[in-house]
């Protein structure tokens, strides 16, 4: 369906934000809310353009996506809310069918059931091949809706994206995949900065009881396919070959899935290993 606006042609985009609808926080929630507070910028300079956001079970303009960027609090789990889930889907996947937009972008491709009756253009973005590269590290019903995922938009014959030409190499060599851009994830530059005041420093340290030392800072999920342990083996390898070495290991992240007990092993008896947990973005 396409509209008239002053006298140009109106496109209809909806953007995949279904990761919103979670109550944590990971990379991939961060992309997409990156993603479409930067794309609000971007529809204003096209008025040609009609975007909207899929969230949850609902369908909503860009302009009102602000108290979706928020963490929302945790959705009651049992039988009547998967039932629930379950009709708002059907109801979503008529919705998008009935909507005839003329693109929809997946942010990544584990939503494709979402979309299987849309039959207009798709950009699918493709954040890693972890489940082909190391399929052990990999829980087994990410790496199947991964793999089905990928499958579909092949088949649809879309467009893709990635955030590294490492991974679009990847794409390349491992799935035979072409029509793929590199856009890079970027960060929100209002919180991530550099920061000179030392006053702002010492607050951080004094509150994660840090020394005032130089660190190294390992981010993200803990989970085994961040490779926890070879940094922490590195970590203390560094001290045993430099043990004059003033460098502290600070590990940032909540867990996440997974067997961590080799790598806690790993780091026992070394307080110059700092486990901060999850920290806030502020932070």
């Amino acid at each position: 369906m396409t509209t008239q606006v002053n006298n140009r042609t109106q496109r209809r985009i909806l953007i995949d934000g279904t990761k919103l609808a979670d109550s944590v926080s990971d990379g991939i929630r961060r992309f997409v809310s990156g993603l479409l507070g930067a794309m609000r910028s971007v529809a204003d300079q096209h008025p040609e353009c009609c975007v909207d956001v899929h969230v949850g079970s609902r369908i909503i303009p860009l302009a009102e996506i602000d108290s979706w960027l928020t963490l929302p609090e945790p959705a009651p789990t049992g039988a009547m809310q998967f039932l629930r889930g379950t009709l708002d889907l059907i109801r979503l996947q008529h919705q998008v069918r009935t909507s005839q937009y003329d693109v929809v972008h997946q942010t990544m491709p584990n939503t494709f059931d979402t979309f299987r009756r849309f039959r207009g253009g798709r950009l699918v973005t493709v954040h890693d091949l972890s489940h082909l590269a190391c399929p052990q590290w990999q829980a087994a019903v990410n790496s199947e809706s991964l793999e089905r995922g990928l499958r579909d938009a092949t088949q649809r014959n879309a467009w893709f994206s990635t955030d590294t030409d490492f991974i679009r190499q990847e794409m390349i060599s491992r799935c035979g995949l072409s029509n793929i851009a590199v856009t890079g994830a970027g960060c929100d530059r209002s919180l991530f900065h550099s920061r000179y005041s030392q006053e702002a420093k010492d607050a951080v340290r004094r509150k994660y009881a840090m020394p005032d030392a130089p660190f190294l800072l390992s981010v993200g999920t803990l989970e085994p396919r961040k490779n926890l342990l070879g940094t922490v083996r590195a970590y203390r390898r560094l001290l045993e070959t430099n043990p004059q070495t003033p460098i502290e290991l600070v590990i940032v992240g909540k867990y996440g899935w997974g067997d961590l007990d080799e790598v806690y092993a790993a780091a026992k008896n070394c307080d110059r290993i700092h486990w901060l947990g999850s920290v806030p973005d502020q932070d």
